[in-house]
């Protein structure tokens, strides 16, 4: 049971942070410049999966399940604030209504 909650908290998270930043990639780039946009995003999304697996492994080996949902968490609140650190700078796109 719990696992199929993780499972779907996972697809959820992945349907409101992955498909909207697409949308907003190719809201953002030129018809010409968009597939080239968009293999490099797939290509930095597959390696940055590849690696976030690979150190998965060690911070479970050496930590076990509770580091790793520490090390989990404490990934999250630096992202989130990075980009609460980012935002207050920055300018919206032409165009952008979301901001």
């Amino acid at each position: 049971m719990a696992r199929g909650f993780g499972l779907a908290l996972v697809g959820a998270g992945w349907c409101f942070t992955f498909i909207p930043g697409t949308a907003i990639l190719a809201d953002a780039t030129s018809l010409e410049e968009r597939g080239t946009l968009f293999g490099m995003n797939d290509v930095i999304v597959a390696v940055a999966g590849g690696l976030a697996t690979i150190l998965a492994g060690f911070v479970f080996f050496l930590w076990g399940l509770p580091g790793l949902g520490s090390f989990g968490a404490t990934l999250g609140l630096l992202a989130v604030a990075a980009g609460a650190v980012l935002r207050r700078g920055s300018v919206p796109a032409p165009g952008f209504a979301g901001s």
